[in-house]
């Protein structure tokens, strides 16, 4: 434990008022550290003793360490299951692997409400604490401490002052560096299974397991024959039902291996199947006679006198496809709980272009108003969500309940909306098979306002309103700027639009900010935030929760939302010369402490 050397007259007024240490010494006390004003911290300058705090007996100043104290739980975190994408690779992984490893890039938001990258200078365990889960209207979720801040309109807020309706700031586009280049056909073939594809259900030793495609599309059906084909000694057979077609992958040439038990008592490394189907090395007449075999069924032996006559079972080899969707995880997954392969995280725009427009031509739906997608795995459409993300596209994550055959069935939806998405999607993904459902759509809304209720800067109307009055420009210009018919009622078409909301779309804005000089104005509608309105607030109990520390920006994307930096005393340790932290302790007990 600590020693502290405080005086007689100092340990009275411990007793009578434990915060009577702050005012003991030097009154100093810190304001701001980055953004967010932490008023409840306060620092003093103190001497210490401890074996652990250098001693330097010729300069005393040295030996002055600054004591910060705070209130219990000042420390934010989050849960050790939220995600965190790394722009230097396109990798996502859970926090609680990224503070095990301690090495990992984040994306963080600058003062111009930019994403960049940052590498966080700690990665910090916490322990339990009671945690809060927050999810908006897209969808997005994530847990938290109750004093972790968000970012709003007026600056970082507690999730316990969050009130339901509140917007919080959410990245827009996430750029990376891809670390991965994967072939098309493989691409092709994985969101294929991961759609409309299965695997064979008998998964004895003694059968080789198959890919099956189900489909009656043309198109996509010759797509999958061609991407399958080019792994090598594949062989497709094709059936037909009910005008849905089956394509099933197996193995061109049947290959096999000798069960391993087989060659260890044989202690021969060049005997494989000696079944013909032709991964046989040394299948003469006298290999045979040699180890007593007797050629069998392709899926057994008859072993001779040398092994005590015992029927040994072959071990058939999955196809080249199989194996490589087993390689990345997937193999065997049904629809409830397919995911996305981290390969695919880390590969190109175009190869994650490529398997959106596989994933969407088979799943994927597209009307008058949005594009859709459906899926039983909720993991899979949270991923699906954040890979439009890579393109600067926003989709809507929501959930389905109701019944199938009698019993409880929930699907969860991506929708994407607005004309801008949906063309950034043609533009930068496409669909195949479905062109001309995206022609239809473009030319309808070609002409059409984007949905102004969704990408908005929330009260931002008062603020342009206020810049508008002090550059003096009367809003006749704007009228004409819009193509008003009647340019003077500018503001009025601007209330309509937007009713009494204080909002303003960000399509608006940006218009409005070409014309103006102001800076916040242009800051706020050119950057890379998406304002997204809490939806659900629940205190959900314990958990083990995780800190990092991010230098400079002070904050990190976390489950795509952004978050503040997760401990406060780490940041002001790095500022403070030799500082003493005391958190999650009462002054109370801290005077205790002192007072031994």
């Amino acid at each position: 434990m600590l020693e502290y050397q405080i005086s007689e007259n100092t340990k009275e007024q411990l007793i009578r008022n434990p915060y009577n240490i702050i005012r003991e010494y030097a009154e100093i006390r810190l304001t701001k550290v980055g953004r967010k004003v932490f008023s409840y911290l306060t620092l003093q300058p103190v001497s210490l003793v401890a074996p652990d705090i250098p001693i330097d007996e010729e300069n005393t100043q040295a030996n002055m360490h600054y004591l910060i104290l705070g209130p219990p739980s000042s420390g934010k975190c989050v849960t050790g299951d939220t995600l965190i994408f790394n722009p230097a690779n396109g990798y996502i992984t859970s926090i609680k692997q990224i503070v095990d490893n301690k090495d990992y890039t984040i994306s963080t938001m600058n003062d111009n409400l930019k994403i960049e990258s940052q590498k966080p200078s700690e990665y910090i365990y916490q322990g339990k604490k009671m945690v809060v889960r927050i999810k908006t209207s897209s969808g997005k979720e994530i847990k938290v401490t109750p004093e972790h801040p968000f970012f709003t309109m007026e600056g970082w807020v507690k999730c316990e002052d969050l009130i339901i309706g509140e917007h919080i700031a959410t990245p827009r586009i996430l750029n990376y560096t891809p670390s991965t280049i994967l072939e098309d056909y493989k691409i092709k073939l994985l969101a294929y299974i991961l759609t409309d594809g299965s695997f064979s259900k008998n998964k004895t030793p003694n059968h080789s397991p198959s890919l099956v495609f189900h489909n009656s599309d043309k198109r996509l059906l010759d797509d999958f024959e061609d991407s399958a084909l080019k792994f090598g000694n594949i062989k497709i057979n094709k059936y037909k039902k009910d005008n849905v077609y089956g394509y099933q992958v197996t193995n061109k040439k049947k290959l096999c291996s000798l069960h391993p038990k087989v060659v260890n008592l044989l202690d021969f490394d060049g005997i494989h199947c000696q079944c013909g189907c032709g991964s046989v090395t040394n299948t003469t007449k006298q290999t045979y006679n040699k180890f007593g075999i007797t050629k069998g069924c392709h899926n057994k032996y008859i072993v001779g006198h040398n092994l005590k006559k015992k029927r040994i079972f072959t071990r058939p080899l999955q196809n080249s496809a199989s194996l490589w969707l087993n390689s990345i995880g997937i193999f065997h997954k049904n629809s409830y709980n397919i995911f996305v392969p981290q390969v695919i995280f880390q590969s190109t725009k175009e190869n994650i272009a490529l398997f959106l427009n596989r994933v969407y031509a088979c799943e994927g739906w597209i009307d008058e108003n949005c594009i859709g997608i459906s899926s039983q795995s909720k993991e899979f459409i949270g991923q699906l969500q954040h890979l439009l993300l890579r393109f600067g596209i926003l989709g809507r994550v929501r959930t389905k309940k109701g019944r199938y055959n009698g019993l409880p069935y929930q699907s969860h939806i991506l929708t994407i909306y607005g004309h801008s998405n949906i063309l950034n999607f043609y533009n930068e993904i496409g669909v195949l098979s479905k062109e001309h459902k995206f022609e239809i759509h473009i030319k309808k809304n070609m002409t059409l306002k984007c949905k102004t209720n969704v990408d908005i800067i929330p009260n931002f109307k008062p603020i342009i309103c206020n810049e508008i009055k002090k550059e003096q420009i009367p809003y006749t210009y704007f009228g004409e700027v819009f193509n008003l018919k009647t340019p003077k009622r500018f503001w009025s078409y601007i209330n309509k639009t937007h009713g009494k909301s204080a909002n303003i779309s960000r399509e608006i804005s940006q218009k409005i900010s070409t014309h103006l000089k102001s800076e916040i104005i242009h800051i706020m509608s050119h950057n890379d935030i998406f304002w997204d309105k809490i939806s659900e607030k629940e205190y959900i109990g314990e958990e083990d929760v995780y800190d990092l520390v991010v230098p400079n920006t002070h904050n990190f994307v976390a489950n795509d939302i952004i978050v503040h930096n997760t401990s406060s005393a780490k940041i002001i340790r790095d500022i403070v010369p030799n500082p003493y932290i005391f958190q999650d302790i009462t002054a109370a007990k801290l005077a205790m402490d002192m007072l031994g």
